[in-house]
């Protein structure tokens, strides 16, 4: 992590390229270290038909990476060092059944996860401010480590509202009369209350239908993609039809958005904070296997055509492209694309 910068300068009247050091304080680094306990069950009825699987685990990090500040009085102003500790633990379940096994068969296997995460210790005990945006009318941290506290707790203003002129209040939380970092506090939390997944495989003759689902709940995610969308007005962008149809006017002081204004002030708050939850159709399928060897096709051991589609349904309430994109932030990620694709599989 010995990082170099470059430059330019001036000697005796020639111009050069200069190398030199940045401003991170190399240092010596390991690597991090975990250690798990796991303990589990694994149990079978009704002649294996169904299988219980359950497990519970407790896991320490220690030595994470972290940037720790310097004094300016070392000519460097950050260095990273291994200065970390987490710990996670959790229940998973999981079950496989076979309620039919004849002429017609249907497999299932369902799961769901339960995880907890802390931090347990943090260079000198302090804050780490991170997850920046960086835009035009806001840039600043939206979320924050803190010992005793979980990994990817949004961290920033709570909003009361609209003033008589149409821009956003800001809860004053320590009552000093004036907004200011101070008063920042905890305004949403990325991590699940748990995950879940379904998969099943049902199969009657010649045909076979499949599908899987997934989901998590209790998740939420920091909107970004809504500030330069919803909230910039100095550019003329393209913005959602509900900005034109529901923002604050003296008629109207109660719309989810603040006048149009390129001077209304924006800030990292509980506006951008959305519920993540959701349940997505993962992938569909529907096949046939074509009987080859009724039809005297020996050198085919099987062929089935098929339709399948991937990411066809989500159920969420989060309001902009795909809950799924981004785990805490999202910034303009690219939604999973659906998609709906024909074949013919062909063993010999």
């Amino acid at each position: 992590m010995n990082l170099l910068s470059a430059g330019k300068t001036i000697f005796n009247n020639e111009y050069f390229n200069t190398v030199g050091p940045s401003t991170r304080l190399p240092n010596d680094l390991t690597w991090e270290t975990t250690e798990q306990f796991d303990v589990g069950m694994d149990i079978g009825i009704f002649s294996n038909r169904i299988l219980v699987t359950a497990d519970y685990y407790l896991k320490n990090t220690r030595d994470l990476l972290s940037d720790v500040r310097l004094p300016a009085s070392m000519g460097y102003t950050t260095a990273i060092r291994n200065v970390g500790k987490i710990q996670n633990k959790g229940f998973e379940f999981g079950v496989e059944a076979r309620p039919f096994t004849n002429e017609f068969s249907w497999d299932i296997i369902a799961n769901i996860a339960f995880n907890r995460n802390k931090v347990i210790s943090l260079y000198n005990h302090e804050d780490v401010l991170r997850d920046n945006v960086g835009m035009i009318i806001v840039s600043d941290a939206t979320s924050i480590l803190r010992e005793g506290r979980p990994v990817g707790q949004f961290w920033g203003y709570i909003e009361d509202g609209y003033d008589e002129k149409g821009d956003i209040i800001y809860r004053d939380l320590n009552g000093d009369g004036n907004i200011s970092s101070a008063d920042k506090t905890y305004i949403g939390d990325a991590n699940p209350k748990f995950t879940y997944g379904f998969n099943s495989v049902m199969n009657y003759r010649n045909v076979e239908f499949s599908f899987f689902l997934q989901g998590t709940y209790g998740n939420d995610i920091f909107n970004a993609s809504s500030i330069t969308n919803t909230m910039d007005y100095g550019f003329g962008l393209n913005m959602p039809k509900s900005v034109y149809e529901n923002h604050w006017t003296p008629s109207r002081t109660d719309a989810d958005y603040p006048r149009i204004s390129r001077s209304t002030p924006v800030k990292v708050s509980t506006r951008f904070i959305e519920d993540g939850s959701y349940l997505r159709l993962k992938n569909v399928s529907l096949g046939y296997t074509l009987p080859v060897k009724k039809w005297n096709i020996n050198k085919i051991r099987r062929l089935q055509v098929y339709a399948s589609g991937q990411n066809l349904l989500t159920f969420t309430n989060y309001s902009w492209w795909d809950p799924e994109t981004n785990y805490r932030l999202d910034h303009n990620g690219y939604p999973s694309a659906k998609s709906v694709t024909f074949g013919i599989r062909a063993g010999f």
